[in-house]
């Protein structure tokens, strides 16, 4: 049976997202190739067509929830702006039903306890998928983009109120 030219991808892609639940639900010590390829609707044995490590999976999962960022660069807020903008993406973020589903919310809070026991190449892959994350384009010059700090539109919690200041 031949399957379509985009089948690798799409298979690809199921990986990821089951990888994103799985790593934010177990950890990603916890969290085995087999519940992945589970979570996925898989056999584990097409896990390495893949992947070629668990460590290679762990950071195209990572960098792929930080792409799909939803909740911070969500459609239903890009016609507000300012303190409304803010105060929207921060209402959903703190909202118990995206505190209660810790395996479709943001990939921050499950998953950064893992990275810095993570390859040196996971931790890269991070910095640069945190980075278009940010900036909401292509990574790659955020160095240029933080010089002057964060514009507004690309970082919204950069404005959010610290708390008491001295």
């Amino acid at each position: 049976m031949r399957y379509g030219a985009d089948h690798k991808e799409k298979t690809r892609q199921r990986i990821l997202d089951a990888a994103a639940v799985v790593f934010r639900r177990q950890g990603f010590q916890a969290g085995s190739v087999d519940d992945v390829m589970s979570e996925a609707g898989l056999t584990a044995g097409g896990f390495y067509a893949h992947f070629e490590s668990k460590d290679d999976l762990f950071a195209a999962a990572l960098v792929d929830t930080l792409r799909q960022a939803r909740i911070v660069y969500g459609k239903d807020d890009e016609q507000l702006e300012g303190d409304e903008r803010i105060a929207s993406i921060a209402a959903k973020y703190l909202s118990p039903a995206h505190r209660k589903q810790v395996e479709r919310g943001c990939a921050m809070p499950p998953l950064l306890a893992d990275l810095p026991r993570q390859s040196p190449a996971t931790r890269q892959a991070f910095e640069e998928g945190e980075t278009e994350s940010e900036t909401g384009r292509g990574g790659g010059d955020a160095p240029q983009d933080r010089q002057g700090g964060f514009p507004d539109r690309e970082a919204p919690f950069a404005r959010w109120p610290k708390g008491p200041q001295p």
